[in-house]
């Protein structure tokens, strides 16, 4: 799958960029703060200016299943933008954050003046079905080894080709992989403690890293 540069702020002129600021306000946030949940009025997107959000869905027995990681210059809240039906997604900080908030009327209007814009973002949503589509078919696949394989190497690809993001060396609990790849925690332990000794993966302060000889 190509990557997709997702830093929102980064494709923006400078004029582009001076017209976003004056329609947004800002948020800050603490550790496990939600900007969305299923309560949310959907009238808002979001941009980030640092820190980390979750984005994530809740199933039928309650269970949170990760759909993807924003970081700074990353946009969230664009699938839900302009339908009427209630909110799925849900939005969580994984530290303390700042985003910027834009009201969907005056986020509208900015992209009836920039009209390339419009076309990025259509980009963005694709890139991001692709992805989710991509996990969909590797959960019922592939055993929870080389789902985490791939997960850490579609990682390793996304964090090179954005190196604006500066999130290459960013943390994931054992927990929220478990939630990425439809496994427990407990086994995504032991698989990763499997790895290490195989040689396979190594971690830098808790950061996990696909070394090169392992599988594509």
């Amino acid at each position: 799958m190509t990557t997709l540069n997702t830093n929102f702020l980064s494709t923006l002129t400078t004029p582009q960029r001076q017209d976003i600021e004056n329609i947004s306000s800002v948020k800050l946030l603490s550790h496990r703060e939600m900007p969305l949940n299923a309560s949310t009025p959907l009238n808002n997107v979001f941009i980030i200016k640092s820190g980390r959000i979750k984005i994530y869905e809740i199933s039928d027995t309650g269970k949170q299943i990760i759909l993807w990681f924003c970081f700074p210059g990353e946009i969230f809240g664009l699938a839900e933008l302009n339908i009427n039906n209630d909110r799925k997604i849900y939005a969580e900080s994984c530290n303390k954050s700042e985003l910027l908030s834009i009201h969907s009327h005056d986020f509208n209007q900015f992209l009836f003046k920039h009209h390339a814009i419009s076309l990025y973002l259509i980009d963005l949503l694709t890139h991001r079905m692709q992805l989710l589509a991509e996990q969909l078919l590797n959960c019922t696949s592939d055993d929870v080894t080389t789902r985490l394989i791939k997960l850490l190497g579609r990682f390793s690809k996304y964090t090179a080709a954005s190196s604006t993001h500066h999130h290459s060396q960013f943390k994931l609990t054992h927990q929220e992989i478990a939630d990425m790849l439809g496994a427990s925690r407990q086994t995504i332990t032991s698989t990763i403690s499997q790895l290490k000794k195989s040689g396979i993966i190594d971690s830098d302060k808790g950061s996990l890293r696909l070394l090169d000889q392992a599988p594509a």
